[in-house]
């Protein structure tokens, strides 16, 4: 028993299951989704293995997502550890994230997060999902690419950073 119960309420601010449902309905034909909206005081090993028991007996090809934006810069977001060399730095603050997720350390990814003050505001949902895959059977993540709207808009004072992992 992982503790997840539904809530409609949980659901209302959430924006990560619109950003990735386009996605899904261009290369998939039919498909059932479960939403799981991760809170910030969950316990990410026991969800985990409730998924991966709740797959276990489903029987079903499943592809675990989870969609989150990583780090927030600038005075817009109330983020600004670092004033100089913000592109190079930026990406050094999330790629020292992305390690532990690719090393699949769920728990070392949030503690990175905590001591840093990365601003990935799905770091819950990626913990959940980085746990279940390992207890699946994963042995490592592997990075397809990594940047931030501060390189396609070419300003840094106020940007994201995203990164595309499996």
């Amino acid at each position: 028993n992982c503790n997840l119960r539904e809530s409609e309420a949980g659901h209302l601010g959430e924006h990560s299951i619109e950003v990735q449902l386009p996605f899904l309905q261009f290369i998939l034909d039919d498909f059932k989704f479960v939403p799981i909206i991760i809170s910030r005081d969950c316990n990410y090993e026991k969800i985990a293995e409730g998924i991966k028991k709740s797959i276990e007996e489903s029987n079903k090809s499943v592809c675990i997502i989870a969609s989150s934006d990583f780090t927030h810069y600038g005075a817009n977001y109330g983020y600004m550890p670092f004033k100089d060399n913000v592109k190079d730095n930026l990406e050094k603050l999330d790629k020292g994230a992305i390690e532990y997720i690719l090393k699949l350390n769920a728990y070392k990814f949030l503690d990175y997060c905590e001591e840093t003050g990365a601003t990935i505001c799905g770091a819950n949902p990626i913990s959940v999902m980085v746990e279940t895959c390992k207890l699946l059977g994963c042995k490592e993540g592997r990075l397809l690419k990594y940047y931030s709207s501060g390189d396609i808009v070419r300003d840094y004072s106020s940007c994201v950073g995203y990164a595309g992992i499996v």
